[in-house]
């Protein structure tokens, strides 16, 4: 595993600028791997990724850095990307997890109705998006107009925002969960438990593999730094 690269800079701190705001390493702006100044539309947002690199020691490491990546992904990236996302994100709500429900057994079926019927419903009522569940390995069969509906919803959003929820979406196999962590319908806590609702229940059965653990922690903490930066915009 990479060690990442030597500290370079004593202090990073947001600054105002043309535009926006600057993230500012020992007072020189930093530089988005396009050769732009990265540009925050909030000082709160640049705060947030000047804390990022505030919070590294003497080797930088990637990994500890998921805001600036995907602020330099969103300003370098999205602009041109934008369509061909949402499109993806619509793939997401084809097969969001929320959907394909186990046939058994009965306590996890329940679970599964109970709470991911839940989220569904605020979807339906809130977005204005109805999917459809089906058990197994089927393919959900989605009102088309739902699935247009999620493009649209997705391309109503700026750039920054938009990459927030393809990232969320992908961390949690769903569409709507993406959505309601952005839009505070969920903590990151209660979003990723849903996302994660049949493999927690496996857990219960079986016990915690400490790999799996490992990486649930990293998510969920990549989740909750993300919904604050959604909130920071």
């Amino acid at each position: 595993m990479s060690k990442g690269f030597k500290r370079f800079y004593k202090h990073a701190e947001a600054s105002g600028a043309e535009g926006g705001y600057n993230v500012l390493l020992d007072g020189k702006p930093m530089m988005t791997p396009d050769g732009a100044k990265l540009t925050l539309p909030t000082r709160a947002a640049a705060a947030q990724i000047a804390d990022e690199w505030n919070a590294q020691g003497e080797q930088i490491k990637a990994n500890d850095l998921p805001l600036t990546r995907l602020a330099n992904l969103a300003q370098d990236r999205m602009g041109a990307a934008r369509e061909a996302t949402a499109d993806w994100l619509t793939q997401y709500a084809q097969t969001d997890v929320l959907c394909h429900r186990a046939e058994h057994p009965q306590n996890l079926t329940q679970r599964q109705a109970e709470q991911w019927d839940a989220a569904l419903e605020w979807a339906n009522q809130e977005l204005g998006v109805s999917l459809s569940t089906v058990c197994g390995i089927q393919t959900a069969n989605h009102p088309p107009e739902s699935l247009e509906r999620v493009r649209g919803l997705a391309l109503e959003l700026d750039d920054l925002r938009l990459t927030g929820l393809a990232h969320a979406a992908g961390m949690m196999t769903s569409a709507v969960l993406a959505f309601a962590l952005i839009r505070n319908r969920y903590s990151a806590d209660e979003a990723y438990a849903l996302a994660t609702l049949e493999e927690k229940f496996q857990q219960e059965q079986w016990g915690v593999d400490e790999a799996a653990a490992k990486r649930d922690a990293e998510i969920l903490s990549e989740l909750k730094t993300l919904q604050e930066f959604m909130n920071s915009l």
